[in-house]
């Protein structure tokens, strides 16, 4: 017996230096997942980048494939739209998530406006459905609104505005904001 302890005494030691390093390394991967379609076309999203705003708004690209480190430096610099293009339909259809929370948040538990935009999808290359916050279809919101800050949501819902064409979207995501346009 006291082999046997002194044995479990001495991987005691290396399996709380396991179990540390385990959780050291997990840090809250970014992840994407859902679907959108505008008519008959539907997307389904595995990828995104997310951005904080000088006024406090997140923007929340998701894309069917990964962006390109060279998009990826333009949608830094110059905003998602801007680098994957509201009339590009060679760079794949995508959504565009604009999220505001009131001034002084800090967390974005609350949203105070919502916008979804479908881009480069084949119906038409650009379309732009503008939200209210309670259109949105959030299910959740969260995190934290800082550069480095982690936030989540969940959006679902489905909308037929006045032009009679229709979208939905199940979307959700967990991202790490970097500060951008």
């Amino acid at each position: 017996m006291t082999r046997h302890r002194s044995q479990a005494q001495g991987a005691a030691p290396a399996l709380a230096a396991l179990v540390l390093a385990c959780t050291v390394s997990a840090e809250p991967a970014d992840t994407v997942s859902g679907q959108a379609s505008l008519n008959a076309q539907v997307v389904d999203l595995a990828h995104g980048l997310a951005f904080l705003g000088p006024r406090h708004d997140v923007n929340v690209g998701l894309f069917a494939a990964t962006p390109s480190a060279a998009d990826t430096a333009t949608a830094v610099r110059d905003g998602i739209d801007s680098a994957f293009g509201v009339t590009s339909p060679a760079k794949g259809a995508y959504v565009l998530l604009k999220l505001s929370f009131p001034k002084g948040a800090t967390r974005a538990d609350q949203v105070d406006m919502c916008e979804i935009d479908f881009y480069n999808f084949t119906d038409s290359p650009q379309q732009t459905m503008w939200l209210g916050a309670d259109q949105c279809g959030v299910v959740e919101v969260g995190g934290d609104l800082k550069p480095g800050g982690v936030v989540h949501g969940r959006l679902k819902g489905p909308a037929e505005p006045p032009s009679g064409k229709k979208y939905t979207w199940d979307l959700a995501f967990t991202t790490t904001l970097q500060a951008g346009k």
